[in-house]
């Protein structure tokens, strides 16, 4: 699961249904109404999409949370004029300040590009807000560094879309597993299509469930 820190001001499709989304998924699925009971209700916010929540991102690409915490503040430490992870401070970083901070190579260049990306077009992430979610997961694709699971959860917890499986998320995979009885992925993700529209609501629950130890569901 991947942890932000900043929100944003106006409403998200996510945010507008959230609580629709609970009662709809409780209504459809069994297993579901006894994560519910499980793991409780809770609020939903989304959060900014902002260069420096596209650094987390690639950070955190196979690396567990607390790890990439640590190597995002160690790399944050290294900026010279600001605070601000922007676009124009990271491309003024020497290769040594990235791998002295515990980032590779090959993620130091993905950050790299996409600060050289924004820089050029400041209005880039603005444009991912107004795409639909296949056209969007498209644009983001695009990019080197971001893959399907990237960009799923760019659309899932950045842009506040309802309807978004991480089928190759780790911690998704591991809950459903337990919970449902298969292993997720791409080829056999349609059993969870009973979430529609709001699977990204089941994998919010699904992500819960996990941080909080896995408590049996009877």
């Amino acid at each position: 699961m991947f942890h932000w820190k900043y929100r944003i001001l106006l409403k998200t499709q996510l945010e507008n249904n959230f609580d629709t989304g609970i009662q709809f998924l409780e209504s459809k699925n069994q297993k579901f109404k006894k994560l519910l009971a499980s793991v409780g209700y809770f609020s939903y916010s989304s959060r900014e999409l902002s260069f420096e929540s596209l650094v987390k991102i690639i950070i955190n690409q196979q690396l567990s949370n607390n790890v990439a915490s640590k190597i995002f503040n160690k790399l944050k430490s290294n900026l010279t004029s600001s605070k601000n992870v922007t676009p124009q401070e990271i491309l003024k970083l020497e290769e040594s300040n990235f791998l002295n901070s515990g980032i590779s190579k090959s993620k130091m260049g993905f950050i790299r590009n996409i600060a050289k990306e924004i820089n050029m077009n400041p209005n880039l992430l603005q444009g991912w807000k107004c795409l639909k979610d296949e056209k969007a997961f498209f644009e983001i694709t695009k990019f080197k560094g971001f893959g399907p699971w990237s960009a799923n959860i760019i659309l899932l917890s950045c842009l506040g879309r309802q309807d978004i499986l991480p089928y190759n998320d780790a911690t998704i995979q591991k809950a459903v597993l337990n919970l449902f009885g298969f292993n997720l992925n791409k080829n056999n993700s349609a059993k969870l299509n009973w979430a529609k529209p709001y699977r990204s609501i089941l994998c919010m629950y699904l992500w819960r469930w996990v941080d909080g130890g896995m408590k049996n569901i009877s």
